[in-house]
């Protein structure tokens, strides 16, 4: 018989099952950052784990990205989001943004879906504190009949030929500090550490969600009038374990319109992970446009072709007055 090459084929359903919570729950040492789905571009879109960041372009934002991590290798990780985010009253002082967020992880698919609001203090020469908080729920369905087993399936465990679904309520707390060069946050966008399944039967440790915390900062800096430069950094602890993740990006902006950048992500148990290579576009009348590849440094890289990420985003703030009032890098 032929041996497997591959470490996600001719696999047994305690086995699969093992390694799909794994990926989805966040429990192991190589992949514990899947909990909440990971983007490389990030900077475009902190709404996802920062609800005090809704409003802060004091434009109407819209964003539609996809993910498709580890290429190549099955039951991987694929992410969609759509978001949106803005500003009400007369002084823009509140800030409310909507997400929702769908993924596919071997025989789980996950919907999560969140409502933000921000609220925004001035704090004289542009500079602006805003707090916020956001509220949803994630609706989690495994689909363990999907399961091919490598053993007679006769003589296969039944506790996991069966479906189970889940809907699971959560909230989570922000602060954002931003000025035309420099912005700063701090939060943590799950509060609540959920079981995942209460009702799962005959499994003897049930996968739960944890805390995360997430600080983020950069700024942007003028090189000469047709180059900018920005750095950025994101840190991720995932709760009483310790586990930590740090993104560090760094792009440049030519002539307003083209950014280029590359950046690396560092983990607690395999040190550097992967590396990214960014191209984006932003056209004159609030489209932006980008792309990112992942390349991996971890094992995975001998079955999948690294990761891709694409996003789309839309400004309204051309349409107020007919100009942009202002820019916005963050």
């Amino acid at each position: 018989m032929q041996a497997c090459v591959n470490p996600f084929c001719c696999i047994t359903m305690r086995q699969y099952l093992f390694l799909t919570v794994v990926i989805l729950c966040g429990s192991s040492i190589q992949i514990y950052a899947q909990q909440l789905s990971r983007y490389s571009q990030y900077t475009f879109n902190k709404l996802l784990f920062n609800p005090a960041y809704a409003g802060s372009a004091e434009a109407l934002i819209f964003n539609v990205s996809y993910r498709n991590q580890w290429e190549g290798v099955p039951g991987a990780p694929t992410s969609s989001v759509l978001s949106g985010h803005g500003t009400l009253g007369l002084l823009n002082q509140m800030g409310i943004g909507t997400f929702i967020e769908y993924d596919n992880i071997g025989v789980h698919a996950r919907l999560r879906a969140f409502v933000s609001y921000a609220y925004r203090f001035w704090l004289g020469n542009a500079n602006v504190l805003a707090v916020g908080v956001q509220g949803g729920a994630l609706y989690l369905q495994s689909n363990f009949s999907q399961v091919i087993p490598a053993t007679n399936p006769a003589t296969s465990d039944p506790v996991f030929m069966q479906d189970i679904s889940a809907v699971i309520p959560n909230f989570g707390l922000g602060i954002y500090f931003q000025n035309p060069n420099f912005y700063i946050g701090l939060s943590t966008p799950q509060l609540l550490n959920n079981q995942l399944y209460n009702n799962a039967p005959n499994i003897a440790q049930l996968p739960k969600q944890y805390r995360q915390y997430y600080f983020n900062v950069g700024f942007i800096t003028t090189l000469n009038p047709m180059l900018k430069y920005k750095p950025t950094l994101l840190f991720k602890v995932v709760g009483k374990q310790t586990l930590w993740q740090l993104d560090i990006n760094q792009s440049l902006l030519i002539a307003e319109h083209l950014w280029i950048g590359a950046g690396m992500r560092l983990n607690a148990s395999l040190g550097t992970e992967s590396s990214n290579f960014m191209v984006a576009f932003a056209f004159k009348k609030g489209l932006l446009l980008a792309y990112t590849y992942d390349l991996t440094f971890t094992g995975l890289a001998n079955y999948g072709s690294g990761s891709h990420e694409a996003l789309m985003r839309y400004s309204f703030a051309h349409m107020q007055g007919g100009i942009y009032k202002k820019k916005h890098y963050f």
